[in-house]
């Protein structure tokens, strides 16, 4: 099977739609992620990344490689990244997210973009 099978395919996809992305290793997983955000953030869109830090890493390195000014999105209020170890320790209980910690945690990220 190919890992890699169409760029942009889940562009296609109707909005308020869910995505579950398989992915061989790392490289792929960054690569699939790059795709997908690149183009909002090269235009006027905005992001929310919550990943762990060496993923987070990854990604902006693949970003600034195609051009893209961290810096300056950042400070728009365009990328905004968080590590998604402490934004679930945010709102897991009980090995369980709870409805109104989760709600709570994730408007919080989407109202700062």
């Amino acid at each position: 099977m190919n890992a890699y099978i169409s760029q942009f395919w889940w562009l296609k996809l109707p909005d308020n739609n869910h995505i579950l992305q398989f992915y061989p290793d790392d490289d792929v997983l960054i690569r699939y992620l790059q795709e997908f955000i690149y183009p909002g953030l090269a235009g006027d869109d905005s992001c929310v990344i919550i990943a762990n830090p060496a993923h987070i890493m990854m990604l902006d390195k693949r970003l600034v490689s195609k051009g893209i000014d961290l810096n300056k999105v950042r400070q728009k209020g365009r990328y905004i990244t968080a590590d998604a170890r402490e934004t679930l320790n945010k709102f897991m209980r009980n090995h369980m997210p709870d409805r109104k910690l989760f709600s709570k945690t994730i408007t919080a990220l989407l109202d700062r973009v």
